[in-house]
């Protein structure tokens, strides 16, 4: 299965590897319009040496919207994923579409569309979901985005299971992963707001850490 590349990554379409050699030496000293003009070079090529339906095409097509997310462009970077996902869709390229639908979501979120985002993540939370036993990361970073979304919309309550889910891992089994830390920070106060928004009996911190026993491996 062919996987949505890192943005210094190159893919395997004759001269077009070396266009995108140097768009990426541009995006890697932060020269993001000058990146893109590189990038539109090789998606040009490809599109005409391998056609639109080409995996390597759209993975092109993914890399343009990564930097257009760099930029803060949320709209165009909405466009270049909407583009790339029917080519991973029909070719079965799960790991790159389900890639493709959080960093839609995410850019629906970044938007103020919640609605949106959180339809998003949930049509991938079966695909993160089937690889947890290889990676719960994965899974556990899809249970925090929808909780996280839940919140924004003012659904706090129905955030917890969510929060919950995420916590066990974050705070379990992979409590030292670096990135596990990033999410810990502010999600005791969010699952906080969560919990109470159901007028529980049990104080928080009582819940809390129980949650934490049950959590560690």
């Amino acid at each position: 299965m062919k996987k949505t590349f890192d943005i210094t990554e190159f893919g395997a379409c004759g001269d077009a590897d070396a266009l995108i050699q140097k768009a990426a030496a541009f995006f890697r000293q932060e020269k993001y319009d000058e990146a893109l003009e590189w990038y539109f070079k090789a998606l040009g090529l490809r599109e005409d040496t391998l056609g639109n339906e080409h995996i390597d095409t759209a993975e092109t097509r993914n890399i343009i919207a990564l930097v257009y997310c760099r930029q803060g462009e949320h709209e165009k970077a909405l466009e270049w994923f909407t583009k790339a996902l029917p080519v991973f869709e029909k070719a079965h390229a799960e790991e790159s579409t389900s890639c493709t639908y959080s960093n839609i979501a995410l850019m629906h979120k970044n938007l103020g569309e919640y609605d949106k985002a959180l339809a998003w993540y949930y049509r991938d939370l079966p695909l993160k979901e089937k690889v947890r036993s290889e990676d719960p990361f994965i899974a556990a970073a899809a249970y925090y985005n929808i909780a996280d979304v839940c919140r924004l919309q003012g659904n706090v309550a129905e955030s917890l299971p969510f929060f919950i889910k995420a916590c066990r891992i974050f705070f379990g089994e992979f409590a030292d992963h670096r990135q596990s830390k990033e999410y810990r920070e502010g999600m005791r106060d969010n699952m906080r707001l969560a919990y109470l928004a159901t007028s529980p009996v049990t104080p928080f911190e009582s819940w809390f850490n129980e949650l934490l026993e049950d959590s560690t491996p």
